[in-house]
């Protein structure tokens, strides 16, 4: 199964939960450049089809 999800950032690395009720965690931030001051990463998790191995 091959599925994708939308974010309003860069992702950059994801793991996958193990259980009844997998999740997908993403960690994502938007890239502005060195004039960008603010912290902008988040981690975002989502409803997985399947647990990690």
């Amino acid at each position: 199964m091959v599925a994708t999800v939308d974010l309003d950032r860069s992702a950059f690395a994801c793991a996958l939960s193990r259980g009844e009720d997998p999740l997908l965690y993403v960690v994502a931030q938007n890239y502005g450049g060195p004039e960008q001051t603010e912290p902008s990463g988040q981690i975002v998790a989502f409803p997985a089809p399947a647990p990690g191995v």
